[in-house]
């Protein structure tokens, strides 16, 4: 499969044309998917990754101009990269207690 310009990976997201984002998906996807897997995520989650990174690159390229200065399949790893390091860091803000039991009522002697 022959590589695409980076301005024909922006123009073919921007047009909605769906050669380019099945090209995006044959090439990229497989990299964010392992990516994901190795750092504690799952099948779902690398997907999830994938599509979000994909709809905010579609959004901003519909809203103003992009000029990469380095390769597009680079710049929309390190947008899935950086999603999925933002939800880890979210994940690990929660507290998870699955062992709701009130406190011991203890009375005291005063």
């Amino acid at each position: 499969m022959p590589q695409n310009t980076n301005q024909e990976y922006l123009d073919g997201l921007k047009n909605g044309n769906t050669k380019i984002i099945v090209s995006i998906y044959t090439i990229l996807y497989p990299k964010v998917r392992k990516f994901v897997l190795k750092n504690e995520g799952t099948e779902q989650e690398s997907k999830e990754v994938f599509q979000d990174a994909l709809f905010q690159l579609t959004a901003r390229l519909k809203v103003s101009e992009l000029h990469l200065k380095s390769s597009f399949q680079g710049y929309f790893f390190t947008i899935c990269k950086n999603l999925w390091r933002k939800e880890l860091n979210s994940k690990k803000r929660w507290v998870r207690n699955d062992d709701n039991r009130e406190p011991p009522n203890e009375e005291r002697d005063h």
